[in-house]
Order: C-alpha cells, then structure tokens, then sequence
C-alpha cells in the first residue's frame, strides 16, 4: 500500500477487453509494484526482529532521555541477554546447580532454563560435574533465584577451575 501511494501505481490491474458484445476480464501484476513489495515484506519483518533483539532503537531513546524501557518483553529477557554470564540456580528444595543459561523461556512465568556444562554444587562448594550436554530445569516454583557470576566465556576455563576449588 505504502509503494502504491509513493508511485502512484497498483499492484494488481484489472483489464476488460470487448470481443463482439462480449466483455471479459483478466487481472495482472505490476511488477513495478509487486517486486518492491515483496522484497520490503522479506526485508521490514528482519530489520525490525534485529532491532528488537539488539535494543539498538531504544538504546537511542534511552541516550536521548526519551524512555528508561527497552524492546523486551520483560526484565527476565533483558537480564539473560545482557548479562552473557555463568549462572548459580537456588533450587526451592536447597540444591544448587552451575552452568552456563543456553536457552531460557521469554516469560519469567513460564521459567524454564537450560543450563550447558551444568554442574551440581555441594554443602562444601564443591562443584559435580554431571558429564551431560545440560540440564533443563523446568518447574519455575522450583527456582529460588539465580546468581550470575563474574564468569563468561572469555574466562570461563580459567576461572571454572579456580570455582570448584572453593
């Protein structure tokens, strides 16, 4: 719609022809709106996924005192994503488990959490490798919280064996 008011053209045209006392009619695309439209409606959906992803738009507002908010749903999104750290999850029964958060929920109601390179943490700190891919916790009412370390993948082997030592 947008195309066709700045070229002034329709997408789709409509032609009648007469053949003896007989009307009929044909539709056609014109390309010179068509293509246009179908690369912005490939083109408009990913620019506007990548800036909700990256918050580039609102990082602007927010350097321009326009708004304090960012482009995600929740602090829940906005903490897992800024913060590329290790994590400590305090489970309800008393039990903590280490690894690095690969995939979290988009709602904090929902959750879920998949650690990579999970570890359980005993009552002397010690910490147990578990020798699987991860750990999917799944039960929200079985969070407590969740600690993030000072550790990312940039320190992460030289710091994990200095934490498991503790």
């Amino acid at each position: 719609m947008v195309i066709s008011v700045v070229n002034g053209e329709s997408p789709v045209l409509l032609h009648s022809d007469q053949i003896n006392n007989k009307t009929t009619y044909s539709i056609s695309y014109n390309s010179n709106v068509v293509i246009p439209v179908a690369v912005l409606s490939i083109i408009l959906p990913i620019l506007l996924g990548f800036l909700s992803t990256t918050d580039m738009h609102m990082k602007l507002l927010r350097k321009l005192k326009i708004t304090n908010k960012t482009a995600r749903e929740t602090v829940w999104l906005d903490v897992f994503t800024e913060q590329k750290r290790y994590v400590i999850v305090n489970l309800a029964d008393g039990r903590r488990v280490f690894g690095w958060p690969m995939y979290y929920s988009n709602n904090p109601e929902e959750g879920c959490l998949y650690l990579y390179n999970a570890a359980w943490i005993d009552d002397e700190g010690k910490y147990i490798d578990l020798k699987i891919h991860g750990l999917f916790l799944v039960k929200r009412n079985n969070i407590e919280s969740i600690e993030f370390t000072l550790i990312d993948k940039s320190n992460a082997m030289e710091e994990r064996g200095e934490i498991r030592n503790e």
